[in-house]
């Protein structure tokens, strides 16, 4: 996972942009790698921590009762997301107009 939106374009694509246009498109690209990054965490969450505790817990007292749903829904978000960042807008990856219309969407 690259560490910043000017990093994974590279400059031959960052340099022609407006000032305000790069640092606009920053914080969307954080806020996907930060999507993809608590997935790929609730994943292994669920897989070493959840889990187990289930394994030794009557299905009424369960305290992770939803997980799957949460998981499920943030997976979809991820996965759009991404999706969005790959296309890009005017052909160029990761030159993203905006990702609004997911989130209004998820919420």
């Amino acid at each position: 996972m690259e560490d910043s939106w000017q990093r994974k374009v590279g400059s031959k694509l960052a340099e022609p942009l407006t000032k305000s246009e790069a640092k606009r498109q920053e914080p969307m690209y954080e806020f996907i790698q930060t999507q993809i990054s608590f997935v790929s965490d609730l994943s292994a969450f669920i897989q070493y921590f959840v889990q187990p505790i289930l394994k030794n817990v009557e299905p009424s007292d369960n305290p992770f009762s939803n997980i799957e749903e949460v998981y499920s829904t943030h997976v979809e978000l991820s996965r759009r997301l991404e999706e969005r960042g790959q296309k890009g807008c005017k052909g160029v990856s990761w030159l993203i107009e905006s990702i609004a219309d997911i989130l209004l969407e998820e919420v």
